[in-house]
Order: structure tokens, then sequence, then C-alpha cells
């Protein structure tokens, strides 16, 4: 859960540094360098979370291609979700739309933690698998 955060801190501050650096330094207008600053900042993320937050997998039971796809389906499924959140906690409960979408962000990542340590990035070794999930 450590390695985890850490590499959330890392890929938050790059997806919202890079936009914000490129602007100031080249000019180039927020709105255009937002998307690549998603795509890099997922591939940060995932690169992050197979060789450093996972790093203990000796071997993965999915392939890199099948992982890639089921994070791909993720982050397909995380953005509108978090998009929705950030709408309907305001109307359904009196709180800020910035706490509606911290506190939806941080529900959609720990699901996404638990769903990628057992369906994406699981040992191939049942028993490894199990030693990994009882940590």
């Amino acid at each position: 859960m450590i390695r985890y955060g850490i590499s959330g801190v890392i890929v938050t501050t790059f997806y919202i540094g890079l936009p914000l650096l490129l602007n100031r330094v080249c000019g180039v207008p927020l709105q255009a360098l937002i998307p690549i600053a998603l795509v890099l900042a997922a591939s940060l993320q995932f690169t992050l979370q197979r060789r450093f937050v996972f790093r203990h997998v000796d071997e993965f039971a999915l392939s890199m291609r099948s992982q890639l796809g089921w994070y791909v389906i993720v982050g397909c499924i995380q953005y509108p979700t978090t998009a929705l959140g950030t709408f309907a906690l305001p109307k359904l409960i009196p709180v800020p739309d910035r706490v509606a979408f911290v506190c939806t962000t941080l529900a959609f990542s720990l699901c996404f933690f638990l769903f990628i340590r057992g369906r994406v990035f699981h040992a191939s070794d049942p028993a490894e698998r199990l030693a990994v999930i009882a940590e």
C-alpha cells in the first residue's frame, strides 16, 4: 500500500506538473496538454505498478498485453465514475464539488488498487499469490 501511495504521488505530480510547466515555458494551451498528460501519466502509472508497486511478484500470471488491456478498461471506467461522483454527490449530500471530487477519487483509487492487486498484477504461482494477498 505504501508503494502504491508513493507511485500515486509521483504520477499525480507528473500529471499536474507537466501541463503547467509546458504551458508556462512553451505557451501551449492547457486544454491541448491535458489529454497528452493523461496518456503519459497513465503510462507512467502502469510502469510504476509493474516495476515498483508489485516488484515482489516473480512472474505475473497475465501477460503485459493482458495487463495493459485491463488497465485501459479500468481507466475508461474511472474517468466517467469520477465525473459522475463529482457531479452527483453534492446533489445527494451537502458537500462542495471539490470534496466530492477528492472523496470519489480516493474511493476509486482504493477499489482500483484492490482490483489490480488481485486481477491484473497477480503472481502466476498460486502459493506466491496467496502470500501477496495475505500481506
